[in-house]
This record gives structure tokens, sequence and C-alpha cells, in this order.
């Protein structure tokens, strides 16, 4: 399915994609001129969901149970598939003024959902309970939003299918381990967004036993938290898979562990604003595929021209793109 929506995660902006496509649609729909038909209850729980939203320069008017307006697919920011008439796609990245609050009956009645994106909607209270129906979810993302302290995630395993999880800015400091248990029942996941998530210090006797099958992260955004050494005996079971790896503004101390030589499939790796001491470790010379290396901010020692310098192996040629991009010409310390 192609993702919507893709740039900074700064931007402003809200995706929906709705609703996997079905073969038949029934005598519960609206039919155009065109063909195209517009399924009842789909309707009706856009217009619930609208009920949540505070839209107030009325980019939503269209968003009406008037019987002119009846057509949902013919709403403002929203298609539908020619065939079948089902919504495929909501989308309201030209929308940045919404706010309001997820109302659980809508979003618990989507079940057919495949890509969920309600980041940077500035929604307000409780994660709903009711998202853990929506077990076909493949992408999910409520980062930058003024959630409430969630307290339990225990919910999101019922979401085995999910390949991006996205819970940036949502405080987890409750939920302690919790979410390291979650995160090994969901065998597809690649993408794991947990910026500025309050999240503690990884406890080592709470580590989930590690399937084979859920190894799979490739991108793993662990940005401004409270995370420590501990935390690498953790992240060294997706050795095998990682390609880009952020722990920046963290309380990482000490040197840059050698096992980190091991991840040979790194092309990004985010250790700025720091407390890491020391050099480079000479086994990183052999990772080959690495691009980008971010220190600055830390306590090594010399400039990183002369620290990669130093260091054999392949590493000098790949990282020449992030020389040229002027990344890591810095004095660190």
């Amino acid at each position: 399915m192609k993702i919507l929506g893709a740039g900074s995660l700064h931007l402003i902006y809200a995706l929906l994609v709705l609703l996997h496509m079905q073969t038949s649609i029934g005598s519960n729909s609206t039919t155009t001129d065109d063909g195209v038909k517009c399924i009842k209850s789909e309707r009706q729980a856009l217009l619930t969901f609208k009920q949540g939203l505070v839209d107030e320069h009325g980019r939503l008017s269209s968003w009406s149970s008037e019987e002119e307006k009846k057509n949902c697919c013919e709403w403002e920011g929203v298609q539908c598939s020619n065939i079948t008439g089902h919504i495929t796609m909501l989308n309201l990245t030209m929308y940045p003024y919404n706010r309001g609050f997820i109302l659980r009956e809508s979003i618990g009645s989507l079940n057919k959902i495949h890509h969920l994106d309600l980041s940077s909607c500035n929604l307000s209270g409780s994660l709903p309970s009711q998202l853990a129906n929506l077990t076909n979810l493949q992408y999910l993302d409520l980062s930058y939003n003024n959630f409430n302290s969630v307290k339990n995630l225990e919910w999101l395993s019922r979401l085995s299918l999910l390949q991006y999880l996205g819970l940036s800015e949502i405080d987890l400091s409750k939920v302690n381990n919790d979410w390291l248990q979650v995160i090994d029942k969901l065998p597809h996941l690649t993408n794991l967004s947990l910026y500025r998530c309050n999240l503690r210090d990884v406890i080592p006797q709470y580590f989930p036993i590690i399937n084979t099958s859920s190894t799979s992260l490739v991108h793993l955004h662990l940005g401004s938290n409270n995370l420590t050494a501990s935390t690498f005996q953790w992240l060294f079971n997706f050795s095998n898979s990682l390609v880009s790896l952020d722990l920046s503004s963290n309380q990482f101390r000490g040197p840059i562990p050698e096992t980190f030589s091991c991840m040979t499939l790194l092309e990004e790796l985010f250790f700025s604003n720091n407390q890491l001491e020391r050099g480079i470790p000479k086994s990183f010379g052999n990772l080959c595929k690495l691009r980008y290396l971010y220190l600055y901010h830390n306590h090594l020692d010399g400039m990183l021209l002369e620290l990669i310098g130093n260091l054999s192996g392949c590493l000098q040629l790949s990282l020449e793109i992030a020389f040229q991009s002027g990344f890591g010409t810095y004095l660190l310390g």
C-alpha cells in the first residue's frame, strides 16, 4: 500500500487511509451518476468522527447528512474505490487547524482500515481501547498530539499486522518496560518511532524473549528519551535488520560498544547529544553501508575526520557522502 503524507515528522498533517476494498457492496449505498457508490455505514462513521473535531475554518463543510451531500465519495479530502465504493483514502493534510478528540464509536467501527495516520492533529484525551479492534491495521501513527499519559499498551499486541507504529511525543513513562513486551508481539513491525516519549531505562530482567519472527525492525527512532546503556542488550537483537537507528539525546555514557559493528546493514546511526567517551571502535571500519554517523555533542576525543581516518575497512568510503553533505566535520567534545 502506498504511504501518503511522507516528509518531516514535524509537518502538520492528518491522513487516514480507510477500509480494505471488499468484493461486494450490498444495498447499503448511495449511487452517483458515474456509478461510484458511498457506503452508508462508512458515511456515518465519518460524520461521527467529525463530531469529535473542532473545524474552526469550516473546511469539512462538505461532510454533511443533507440530501445533496449524502455521497461521501464527493466530500472534501475523501476518495472512494470506483469499483466497490468503499472509502480508500481520507486525506486531511490540508486541514491543520482541526482539533478535538477521537470518538471511540467511530474509530472502533472502521475495522477494515489498513492505514491510520492521525499525527499532529491536536487531539486530546486518552487513547481509545477500541483501536484494538482495527486488527487489519498495517500503519498506525498517533504521534504529536496531546493525549493523556498512557498506562497500558497491551491493546497494541492485537494489531499483529502492524508494519509501522508511531507514538512520538506521547508520554509512556507509566508503561515501564511493557512496551518491550508489546513490540515482541508485532512480528511484522519494521518501523518504530518513539521520539520523546519519556521512556525510562530499559531493565535487563524485563527483556522479552525475542522471537526470531519479531526481529524485523528496520527503522528505530528512540531519540530524546531517558535511556541508558542497558538498552544496548535489547537493541542487539536487531543486528541483522536495522538500517536506521536514532539514539540521540538520551543518557548514554562511556565508550561506544564494539557490538555495534555487528549491525552490518546500518546506514544511519544517530548518537548526538549523549555523554559518550573515548573514540570510535576500530571495528566500525567494517560497517560498509554506514553513510551518516551523528556524534556531535559528546565527549569523544579528537576530530571526527581523524577518528574515521584511523579506522580500517570500508567505512571511510561509505562516509564520504556524509562529509560532502557537511556532516561530521565538527570538533567532538
